[in-house]
């Protein structure tokens, strides 16, 4: 950089902006500019001579004076400077040096924005004689946890499904449970043994065989997990696991489980590898190993890079190598817009997805467009088990009323779509769409039942930009009917603290829900990310856990299904919790990029990515 700064200087005292240009100046002359001895000025200029920065044609004779002519405008330096910066990973880097510069030269910022937008999506290199495919994406923050079993946001969960494969892995377009580091599984009648036989000669990324010792690790690991992780209810069901021999184990389960290959399928239940876990500590949360489709090879607050898995026991994804790049959203000016999709702006393999406005574009990218709703949605959570007015049904009934989707979805706009939740067919969910003066009656009477007499309520969220709206939207409809609310913005691994959870009025937040919808179920009741299983009373508590015994040890799909209804209905009816839209997910596609499908949160499956031409 200081041959760079070297340059800038003399350009700077040669008076112009345009290239080629020939000055008259003196070797004296120019040591001054540079600050050093005659004999380094000679040596800075030749190392710019060799690489063609300029020409330099010493005077010939005492007194003749020399002539310099400059073949590169600093800009240019400046963005090939940047942009080196960028190619080795070297982003923070790249930024400071923008902000460095960008002032002094306001057209290199510009510059370098125009071909840092270009580098995003679809990108071909050479290796020698090997064609490298990678995938350039864009996220807004780093990801400081990517072990399976603590993950908490959805934008950590895609590439740790990239990385850590499970027994069984759940297929969303064929909506069932397919075979995965099992290869085939037998039950008992009454589904509370389970018998597994894995596959043989699968490595892990750092070389070693997986058995099935990795498999009573990794279950035994999540359910005496601690600290606790938010997803131990999913291992809680398992009683006893047994190693018949290397590849072959018995499960046993506390009680019938229909869906315990469900239970298995989930992400969270991703298989790791004994040794290593043990010996990284701490650090396998950043670096975590599996034997999945792409291993990690970085992971820091600039980049996160997947590579494909050379080994990998299934078919070999057509890309070589996944970037994410992180970069705050005031930095990515002229790059498409990614949704944010539960709390981080996750984006597509392509230009860029799009939430609240039309996606830009350059006129010289061809794209079409992809598109889907998200079976996930956004909630309000009430506290039934504090005491307080959050515990009194007519005050959640007062809230229902006030805090209406229809007028939230019509106000906020962007992607928000109605919720419908499952089992609630024909069933109102959301408030009255418009309080007229008998409609502000019934609410002042529930709010007069309640006892309610304006104390302020804690509402926790997330500081992302659509909580933010949506929390200020509610506490603003709130006020219009007297009820006090404050806001507290805290970040995920705070909201997923029991004690905060315990100790909150209302939160907001988004429920995981996709086709395994008995599942999805559980996993809002009991996941430790959520809220409601600390909202719940103990008399509820204890009713919904005998319903979902009678569930889990239903053989019939549809009754089942049934069950779950009921149990969505009774959360409703109660108003535990307020449900208030749906998001729906715009992504711009590069046509060339094909098995591009987007699974019910959102997410695109990378192993699945290929390119024709």
């Amino acid at each position: 950089m200081q041959l760079l700064e070297h340059y800038l200087r003399l350009f700077r005292a040669s008076s112009g902006d345009t290239v080629p240009r020939e000055v008259e100046i003196s070797l004296r002359e120019i040591a001054a500019i540079l600050c050093c001895t005659d004999r380094n000025a000679k040596l800075v200029l030749h190392k710019m001579e060799r690489l063609q920065w300029l020409c330099w044609q010493p005077g010939r004779g005492r007194g003749h004076r020399s002539s310099l002519t400059f073949c590169v405008t600093p800009q240019d330096l400046l963005v090939h400077a940047a942009m080196e910066q960028v190619q080795k990973g070297e982003i923070q880097s790249a930024r400071a040096f923008v902000k460095k510069w960008g002032d002094e030269y306001p057209t290199f910022a510009g510059q370098f924005q125009r071909w840092l937008q270009s580098q995003f999506g679809w990108h071909v290199s050479r290796q020698g004689k090997r064609r490298v495919d990678t995938l350039r994406l864009y996220l807004e923050k780093p990801f400081a946890i990517l072990d399976p079993a603590y993950v908490l946001l959805r934008s950590e969960w895609n590439p740790v499904s990239h990385v850590c494969s499970g027994l069984v892995r759940y297929d969303h377009a064929l909506q069932q449970v397919v075979p995965d580091l099992a290869y085939h599984w037998e039950q008992n009648e009454s589904a509370n043994e389970w018998h597994f036989y894995l596959r043989k000669g699968v490595l892990f990324h750092h070389g070693r065989q997986f058995t099935a010792d990795d498999v009573r690790y990794s279950l035994q690991r999540l359910r005496q997990s601690n600290p606790e992780s938010p997803h131990r209810w999913l291992a809680e069901e398992v009683k006893d696991v047994q190693v018949l021999d290397a590849f072959t184990l018995r499960i046993e389960l506390h009680r019938p489980n229909q869906l315990f290959l469900q239970f298995l399928s989930k992400e969270y239940l991703g298989i790791v590898p004994a040794d290593y876990t043990e010996q990284m500590g701490d650090s396998f949360a950043r670096m975590p190993v599996g034997t999945g489709p792409f291993r990690l090879v970085r992971n820091d607050d600039t980049m996160l890079v997947l590579e494909a898995n050379e080994t990998y026991f299934g078919e070999r994804p057509f890309l070589d190598r996944i970037e994410y790049r992180f970069m705050p959203k005031h930095e990515r000016k002229g790059i498409p817009e990614a949704p944010e999709i539960r709390y981080t702006p996750p984006t597509a393999p392509v230009v860029g997805r799009t939430e609240r406005s039309d996606p830009q574009r350059t006129a010289e990218t061809p794209t079409c467009l992809a598109g889907r709703e998200e079976r996930a949605f956004q909630y309000l959570s009430l506290n039934a088990n504090k005491p307080g007015p959050t515990q009194s049904w007519s005050f959640r009934a007062a809230l229902k009323r006030i805090l209406d989707p229809a007028v939230l979805i019509a106000e906020l706009g962007g992607s928000r779509e109605p919720a419908d939740v499952e089992g609630t067919a024909g069933m109102n969910t959301g408030g009255s769409q418009s309080i007229d003066p008998e409609g502000r009656e019934k609410v002042t009477r529930l709010l007069r039942e309640s006892d309610y007499r304006g104390a302020a309520l804690q509402l926790f969220t997330f500081p992302d930009e659509d909580h933010r709206e949506d929390a200020e939207w509610i506490r603003q409809r709130c006020r219009l009917f007297g009820v006090n609310l404050e806001i507290s913005y805290v970040t995920p691994v705070e909201l997923a603290s029991p004690a905060l959870l315990k100790e909150a009025d209302l939160v907001l937040d988004s429920a995981n829900m996709d086709k395994r919808k008995e599942l999805s179920l559980l996993e809002f009741l009991y996941s430790g990310v959520g809220s409601l299983r600390y909202h719940l009373p103990a008399a509820m508590l204890s009713e919904l856990r005998r319903q979902v015994s009678r569930l889990l040890a239903c053989p019939i799909d549809p009754e089942r299904s049934h069950l779950a209804d009921v149990i969505w209905r009774r959360l409703l009816k109660e108003h535990l919790f307020l449900p208030l839209y749906r998001n729906r997910v715009n992504v711009l596609v590069d046509p060339r990029l094909r098995g591009i499908h987007l699974n019910s949160y959102g997410w695109i499956d990378c192993r699945q990515v290929f390119v024709t031409r």
